[in-house]
């Protein structure tokens, strides 16, 4: 009888508490929150870091199509800066990736496809985006008028003034 009492006492000794096992597990999830917190961090800088990118080659073939054509997308002039004629860059009213015919001189494409940005919008053509505190408008003064290329950002829309998550390159400025 003894015997059995030491077997039973010394198997409960040897496991884990229920407090034990739920604080490990507490301890676990805490751990992989952190870890898919920063995951998020890191992939929403890659995103924009992408959309800056893809921008730059966008800044690119539009240079191209200005050096045949002397004309923006949406056959804007480069004078004055600032004009109101918008256009996603993957229309062929853009001049980008094809031409409606109204391109003098055009020998695109110039992009064999347009991209859509990281959030899956088409990137956007604006001569007349107003600069705030966007990524890309650094060292732009605060409501200054630009010619700008254009992702909408994570919220997909087109904002300005403070706060805006658009992601801008700057073609010319007032």
């Amino acid at each position: 009888m003894t015997f059995r009492y030491y077997t039973l006492h010394r198997r409960a000794e040897s496991g884990f508490t229920l407090i034990e096992l739920l604080v490990v597990i507490a301890i676990i999830g805490l751990l992989s929150s952190i870890v898919l917190a920063s995951i998020n961090v890191a992939r929403d800088k890659a995103r924009v870091s992408k959309a800056k990118a893809e921008l730059n080659q966008l800044r690119i073939s539009i240079e191209n199509l200005l050096l045949d054509t002397n004309l923006h997308p949406e056959h804007t002039t480069l004078s004055p800066c600032r004009q109101d004629v918008e256009v996603y860059l993957n229309l062929c009213s853009a001049g980008v990736q094809c031409t409606d015919g109204g391109y003098s001189g055009w020998s695109g494409p110039y992009m064999s496809v347009v991209p859509r940005d990281p959030w899956g919008t088409y990137y956007y053509f604006d001569p007349d985006y107003q600069c705030t505190d966007q990524v890309g408008c650094e060292g732009v003064v605060s409501g200054t008028w630009t010619r700008a290329i254009l992702s909408y950002g994570p919220n997909k829309t087109e904002n300005y003034g403070p706060g805006s998550d658009d992601i801008v390159l700057i073609l010319c400025r007032e």
